[in-house]
């Protein structure tokens, strides 16, 4: 099967479909902020500094979006999908066409050194268990899974069971609730995660770190599994 290719198009598609005036418009978006676009068929892969930051599928109902990954400096998660809303945004002014962002699956990691090996440490279990809001990365971006609210409910029940947690406390002493530990070591790990190098300290404390989230993150997994599935972010209109 032979796929159409198109590579840094900036302009509208000559095209009448929905579908392809809203990729062209995507494209036109991320390649005039200084990212590489790339075209096939119904898909836009966008890259930034040679690497890819995530592709993106457009389908008849929304836009799905695949393997969200800090690209580059500027190319950060965060700031990829904002850029992607303010894109769906111009879209809506220009086609007046509705157009939903869904993440399929919530796979939001930080990648991170440790000992022996590299760790993933779940970016969603960490705001979940920090947040006030008791919501996981993606819902600070404005995406929700179907059953939010009872996720939301869920959540802040299984944190007030934590209070009698000494795991945390181990790793963190000095604080006096262990509320105040997870945000202490929310801190920690992002701090570690920015340095280009570890020292083995740091890597065997990355060690600890992800070992205690991933107990989480296998118990929530297990209550809550639909938390990391479509998780879909509405036009406002």
């Amino acid at each position: 099967m032979k796929h159409q290719t198109r590579k840094n198009r900036g302009g509208s598609s000559k095209g009448t479909s929905k579908g392809i005036s809203l990729i062209e418009t995507v494209n036109e978006c991320f390649t005039k902020d200084g990212f590489d676009c790339t075209i096939i068929d119904t898909y836009l892969l966008v890259r930034h500094e040679a690497s890819l930051c995530f592709q993106l599928n457009f389908t008849p109902t929304c836009i799905e979006v695949d393997n969200v990954n800090r690209c580059s400096i500027k190319g950060t998660g965060s700031y990829l999908l904002r850029k992607l809303w303010e894109c769906v945004q111009q879209s809506y002014l220009r086609f007046q066409q509705n157009t939903d962002i869904k993440i399929k699956i919530d796979a939001s990691v930080l990648n991170i050194s440790g000992a022996k090996k590299v760790r993933a440490i779940s970016l969603s279990i960490l705001y979940m268990l920090t947040t006030p809001e008791a919501w996981s990365w993606y819902n600070s971006l404005g995406f929700l899974e179907s059953d939010f609210a009872s996720h939301q409910a869920y959540i802040r029940e299984y944190r007030s069971q934590l209070e009698t947690d000494k795991k945390i406390k181990k790793i963190h002493p000095e604080c006096n609730t262990v509320e105040e530990c997870m945000r202490a070591a929310f801190t920690r790990i992002k701090e570690l995660g920015k340095k280009e190098s570890l020292t083995i300290d740091e890597k065997k404390e990355i060690d600890k770190y992800a070992d205690y989230v991933a107990i989480h993150d296998k118990m929530l997994s297990k209550q809550i599994p639909n938390k990391y599935l479509n998780l879909v972010r509405k036009t406002e209109t």
